[in-house]
């Protein structure tokens, strides 16, 4: 079986046996945080070329590994990048990444969350055209092992990002349609020449109109492009807000329940 994103999963469907030579290692040391976030366990990443990627992982409370789960994917913003693996899920960063670990979501919607960290100076996906770099593919190579370790739904996996982490949305479902039941891109940028595959994908884009760091139009023109495609996807434009509209769309009061009812079309192709 190939170790190809769609192969080993659809990011989470039966992982192929050739990407077992990935392991984690034990966490770094515990550091100072809040109730919430210590309920992210850290751990690091080696990759089969031996890179190594610090990530938290929420485990449900409820687990049993006879039973399937969903899991959502956290691509950071740039604030979040370093190596103390505390930086993607904290600050500026906290929203995105702590909206599906609360007891009262859990208990609605028990899922998993995966949260890597990127290494200073690095980036998920080039800014122009939206190509994964090394370091998405290394969390590709993460969600393989973690598909190893867990029992989790092959039709639920969940991809969510903002700024920098947009980015890196958009690229690994632009490459990777099939893998996804849904995306949740905010004020980010993705490849226009790749609408025609995002068709089939459930996607929820946010953007601030008065957003300065990236512009509006970058989301304009991706939904534009999938929607004359003959794709659906679903975008909301906060009126005079800036960059962090991140703040807005983590608590829109039906984005919830619009993931969790979103299932991945395995095997559709373009």
């Amino acid at each position: 079986m190939r170790c190809s994103l769609h192969a080993f999963i659809l990011i989470i469907a039966s992982a192929p046996s050739l990407c077992n030579g990935s392991s984690y290692v034990k966490p770094f040391a515990a550091q100072p945080q809040n109730e919430d976030t210590n309920l992210f366990i850290a751990r690091v990443f080696k990759s089969k070329r031996g890179e190594r990627m610090p990530y938290r992982i929420f485990i449900p409370r409820v687990y049993n590994s006879r039973k399937k789960y969903p899991l959502v994917l956290w691509l950071h913003g740039g604030a979040g990048r370093g190596t103390d693996n505390l930086r993607q899920i904290s600050g500026g960063n906290t929203r995105g990444s702590h909206l599906w670990i609360s007891a009262d979501v859990q208990k609605k919607y028990p899922a998993f969350v995966i949260a890597p960290q990127c290494p200073e100076n690095e980036m998920w996906a080039t800014l122009e055209l939206a190509k994964p770099t090394r370091q998405l593919r290394i969390v590709e190579e993460l969600l393989s092992s973690i598909q190893n370790e867990f029992n989790i739904n092959s039709q639920q996996l969940y991809v969510s990002g903002q700024s920098m982490g947009r980015f890196g949305t958009w690229a690994l479902i632009s490459e990777h349609p099939e893998t996804f039941a849904a995306a949740i891109p905010v004020c980010g940028g993705g490849d226009e020449s790749m609408a025609p595959r995002l068709i089939h994908t459930a996607i929820w884009a946010f953007h601030g109109e008065d957003d300065q760091a990236v512009s509006v139009e970058r989301s304009r023109k991706m939904i534009a492009a999938i929607k004359r495609a003959g794709g659906t996807p679903m975008y909301t434009e906060y009126e005079g807000v800036g960059h962090n509209s991140w703040d807005r769309a983590f608590t829109e009061p039906d984005l919830l329940s619009w993931v969790f009812a979103q299932r991945a079309r395995l095997h559709h192709h373009d």
